[in-house]
């Protein structure tokens, strides 16, 4: 990039303010887990697996980051480098014009040795950073697939066709009386970490997934509901009369909820 003279006027600047010379890294809050460990109550995780993975998922947060002083030295030494180029850099964000000033810093970027060695030790904790990150999200993944496995809690996928009419239908809404409604009122869990809310207003249900927007559903039978803002489904299941579950459909699948209260 350092050696093209056609590259846009600003994009040098920004590379080195933005880039270069920023240092942010993302860290896990683990301070359940921690709590657990120093209780001493590590007993009460059975599964064997779930317990590995989760003290591996704690030694890579605790000392897979790179040093910090370290990669803030790094930062100060680049800050250092550049420092007298900063000013014709920023000059070159408000003018579209070459200059030779600034074609000058291009080729005299291209060829500091110093600035090319920090800024290649800088990509290199930058990669080493993204991996390991990458690494958490795939334990965290697991972690809570295995906590959801052994809770029941696992996304359920119902086969589209058996639990619903065809999306392209065109449904008529019927009238269901509060007492029906109010059998629906409820949480229900799809996973450890996702609910959707049913609730009743002025005869009107209406469902919340997690923190988002509620929706109106719309019944066309006394068990199924449509959601006319998002084109998805509800069924509830109902054993001896008792609401057990539902099934919402988006996307062409299909998922199953547990009723939890």
């Amino acid at each position: 990039m350092l050696k093209d003279e056609n590259i846009a006027n600003d994009s040098l600047y920004r590379y080195i303010s933005s880039g270069a010379l920023s240092y942010w890294r993302a860290e896990v809050v683990t301070g359940t887990y921690d709590a657990l460990i120093g209780s001493g109550k590590t007993n009460l995780i059975q599964n064997n697996e779930l317990t590995r993975t989760l003290a591996e998922f704690s030694s890579e947060i605790k000392f897979g980051f790179e040093d910090e002083e370290f990669a803030m030295n790094i930062n100060d030494l680049l800050l250092e480098q550049t420092s007298h180029y900063a000013g014709v850099l920023l000059q070159s964000i408000y003018s579209n014009e070459k200059n030779k000033e600034l074609i000058k810093v291009k080729k005299e970027f291209a060829n500091n040795a110093s600035i090319l060695g920090l800024l290649h030790s800088k990509i290199t904790i930058e990669d080493n950073r993204l991996q390991l990150q990458k690494d958490l999200l795939q334990y965290s993944e697991d972690i809570l697939q295995m906590i959801n496995s052994d809770l029941g809690l696992e996304n359920k996928k119902v086969d589209p066709e058996d639990a619903f009419e065809n999306e392209e239908k065109e449904f008529e809404e019927i009238v269901l009386t509060n007492e029906v409604k109010e059998k629906y009122i409820g949480k229900y869990q799809f996973s450890l970490t996702a609910y959707i809310h049913i609730t009743l207003e002025n005869g009107v249900l209406y469902g919340r997934l997690n923190a988002q927007n509620r929706v109106e559903l719309t019944p066309y039978e006394a068990t199924k509901f449509f959601i006319k803002e998002l084109n998805d489904q509800i069924e509830f299941v109902l054993e001896n009369g008792e609401v057990q579950a539902l099934i919402y459909k988006t996307g062409g699948e299909a998922f199953e909820a547990k009723k939890i209260n």
